[in-house]
């Protein structure tokens, strides 16, 4: 028995995927296709999937299997809908998609506390994230990582594919609470979300951000008190979470928007 497969024949969610026209525009903008380069690991193909799926012509075996391993697959990064001609809005249709993969589906005990650990510990906690961001720092900067990748093969696959793409970390964080005047003409005030992930190890990103919105004029606030958006928790179906930092993160950047904003 499959549960909650209606969420795949409500009538909003099957007129989304009625405008489908199977032009294949989709294809070149999608990473997994152009990894893996089968059909069913592109957008268009999920979207046959998902409607193969809400018409029941695919059986339980399939649903558990076929359409599990190929919607799970999926970024959810949304370069699709940019390339589509039909402006269907693939994000709201993956996302419903992977719920019934999500709920329909076993994990086995190392999946459930990595999840725990990542989205309910981590993620929503950017100076735990700082910590470990600096211990990675130095991971990298006292050459432990040149050994470790000398002798990765000793590493169980999960850990060696998660090394694999640490990035460079630099350990200038964005100052919470605090603003960044606009230089030149000042055109307005904007309030920066400088995300989870994205500030403990993509740092320099908000970094460059912040300092092109400043050339072009704005003084940039970065509220203090946001925390992790949510998408991740979203991705895997976790709504009630999902929900919850997002109204932290509503109400932390109206408390941050003065009154003469725009």
């Amino acid at each position: 028995m499959i549960r909650d497969l209606h969420l795949l024949r409500t009538p909003e969610y099957q007129n989304k995927l009625a405008q489908c026209i199977h032009c294949g525009m989709c294809l070149q903008a999608c990473p997994t296709y152009a990894v893996f380069g089968t059909e069913m690991d592109a957008p268009r193909g999920r979207i046959a999937l998902i409607r193969a799926a809400a018409e029941g012509r695919i059986g339980t075996g399939a649903l558990k299997g076929v359409f599990t391993r190929h919607i799970l697959l999926c970024l959810a990064c949304r370069s699709c809908e940019t390339a589509c001609p039909s402006g269907i809005q693939y994000g709201s249709l993956v996302e419903i998609a992977r719920a019934v993969v999500e709920h329909n589906r076993s994990q086995g005990w190392m999946e459930r506390l990595m999840r725990w650990i990542g989205t309910q510990k981590l993620m929503p906690n950017l100076s735990l994230l700082k910590f470990l961001a600096r211990a990675l720092w130095l991971y990298e900067v006292t050459g432990v990582q040149r050994l470790m990748r000398s002798v990765g093969f000793l590493l169980p696959r999960p850990l060696r594919a998660m090394e694999s793409i640490l990035p460079p970390i630099e350990l200038n964080f964005t100052a919470l609470g605090e603003s960044a005047p606009a230089l030149g003409q000042r055109r307005g005030r904007v309030l920066f979300f400088t995300g989870c992930i994205q500030e403990a190890f993509l740092a320099p990103v908000n970094e460059a951000t912040i300092r092109v919105l400043q050339r072009n004029g704005y003084e940039v606030y970065t509220p203090s008190g946001q925390t992790c958006c949510g998408a991740a928790h979203l991705h895997l179906a976790d709504f009630e979470t999902a929900r919850r930092l997002a109204r932290r993160n509503i109400n932390v950047f109206l408390a941050g928007k003065g009154e003469n904003d725009p």
